[in-house]
Parts: structure tokens; C-alpha cells; sequence
């Protein structure tokens, strides 16, 4: 464990989607859906989420938060908490920001998100926007809305709040401001490592990158004290897809991206989404 009791105050974040659709998942064929296939639940890889505010608070030495975690705020009674919330099931989606404090209180916010359908949530596999695929079991996930991916142009030092998903996101937001000082719709920012030269995550997602024929995501620490890894955190919905083999771990390098390559990002409200990435030009 780390001791953080000169460190600023901040709280454990984490971003699940709550959707109706979802209570529809487990009619879907191959058994994919994780915690969704096996509760009627319109939370959005809850588990996941769940899973990832205890280790953070296991890390950061926040026994009185960990032990809320495995006893009134289990899986389970943490998703009754959230359903209480939301109230009644809304009929257009939300996006849920959950806050966890040292002392195991809980802050809920709600917010509209738009609609993805189930093939973007949950999909069979990752694909180039381009170019035939062999027929599948389920729909493809879509490509449209196609995202642009940008890049950083100052690098970014990782921490203990760029490995966990904590309140403390100023290099996230510096990113964005240096690359998008306007507002850009469907356009996420790439943070680069500045040890190293690799590939963190993005601002807001998980970037999956085409290399050797098949999809590669940068790697995170596996352990709680590791400092192996790119520097990013181990995202709910990235995780899901190493779980599922959508996808491998792999260091990838700012130097190895390619100006028009097709990617994938994802994240734990807004499901699976291409993009190219646009390494010329300001945005």
C-alpha cells in the first residue's frame, strides 16, 4: 500500500452507462455480455466497474472504503443503490458519474448520453472500417459516427492517477486543451508517455490499434504495486475486451501510428467506436 496523506484530496471515479436495452442482453446468443448476461441489469458492464473501484481503494490504503466495498456496497447492493438513484428505468440512456471516497461515501451524478446499439457494446469482434469481413452470427458493430483520434503534442508523465480512474484529471484535461481548443465533436486526444515514447490511452477511451494482425491496446501494470505498463489505466471496457480476446496487450509507440489508420476506442459509457487517426493538420 501507498500513503497519500499530504496528497490533495480526491475521490475514486468511475463512469458506467445505465441503459434499458441492456435488460435485453442475455436474448443474445455466445453468452458475451458479462455481469449483464447474468443479471437483468441496466448497468452497463457493472461488475467491471465495481471491480475497478476496489482496487483502487485496496491501492491507496482505504480500508474503511474497501470494507464498504466488500460488505454493503457489494456488486449487487451497489447496483440496487444506482437503480435507486436513476428511479425509474429511463427510456433514452445515462451516463453515471459514481464517486467513491476514502471514508466508502458514494456521489452520483447523471447526465444524457447518446444511444449505441448492442453490436457497439457488445461486440463479437473489432473490425477495419474498410474492406470485406466474413459473415457473422450478430450484426458488426457499426462504424458510424467515425471518431478522429489526435495526438497529443506535449507528453504526459504517468501516476498513480493516470493508472487509476481518480477525480484528479488535470493531464487529461491539459491534453484536450492543447489539442482541441476548440470544441470538437467526435474527436478524442492520445496521451503519450513521456518516458517512454508510448501510447498511454486517450483522454477519455481506449485506444485498440491494428498491428500484426490482430487488435493491441497498450499494456497496464497487473499487479498492484507493478509499475510495468504504458502508464494508462486498466479501463472497464478494455478489460472486457482482453477478457474476450477482442483484443492483446502491446506496447505501441507514438512513432509506429500511421496519418488515416483505422482504430477502434472504447469506454464504460459509450461502448465500442472507430476512428482514424489524424496525425497532420490542426484541428
Amino acid at each position: 500500500m501507498v500513503s497519500h496523506m499530504m496528497a490533495p484530496q480526491f475521490h475514486l471515479l468511475t463512469t458506467p452507462r445505465y441503459d434499458k436495452q441492456l435488460l435485453r442482453v442475455r436474448e443474445r446468443p455466445g453468452g458475451n455480455a458479462g455481469w449483464n448476461f447474468d443479471q437483468e441489469s441496466p448497468i452497463y458492464l457493472w461488475d467491471y466497474h465495481h471491480k475497478r473501484l476496489l482496487k483502487g481503494a485496496k491501492y491507496f490504503g482505504w480500508e474503511t472504503a474497501v470494507q464498504a466495498l466488500e460488505t454493503h456496497l457489494t456488486v449487487d447492493k451497489f447496483a440496487k443503490k444506482i437503480d435507486s438513484f436513476v428511479g425509474p428505468c429511463p427510456e433514452t440512456p445515462l451516463r453515471l458519474r459514481i464517486l467513491l471516497s476514502p471514508e466508502g461515501l458514494v456521489h452520483m451524478e447523471k447526465y444524457a448520453v447518446s444511444a449505441t446499439g448492442l453490436e457497439n457494446l457488445f461486440p463479437n469482434s473489432l473490425h477495419q472500417a474498410s474492406g470485406s469481413a466474413p459473415p457473422e452470427a450478430e450484426p458488426r458493430p457499426k462504424t458510424t459516427p467515425m471518431h478522429t483520434l489526435v495526438v497529443d503534442r506535449e507528453r504526459t508523465k504517468s501516476s498513480v492517477h493516470t493508472q487509476f480512474k481518480t477525480t484528479l484529471r488535470d493531464v487529461y484535461d491539459a491534453a484536450r486543451q492543447r489539442a482541441l481548443p476548440k470544441p470538437a465533436e467526435n474527436v478524442e486526444v492520445l496521451l503519450v508517455n513521456e518516458d517512454n515514447g508510448h501510447i498511454m490511452e486517450g483522454s477519455i477511451t481506449t485506444p485498440y490499434f491494428f498491428r500484426g494482425g490482430r487488435w493491441v491496446t497498450p499494456p497496464v501494470p497487473k499487479e498492484l504495486r507493478d509499475v510495468k505498463g504504458s502508464g494508462g489505466q486498466d479501463g472497464v471496457s478494455r478489460r472486457w475486451a482482453l477478457d474476450r480476446g477482442l483484443a492483446v496487450e502491446e506496447v505501441v509507440s507514438v512513432e509506429s501510428l500511421a496519418d488515416g489508420e483505422a482504430c477502434w476506442i472504447s469506454n464504460g459509457a459509450r461502448g465500442f467506436m472507430c476512428a482514424t487517426l489524424k496525425l497532420t493538420g490542426a484541428q
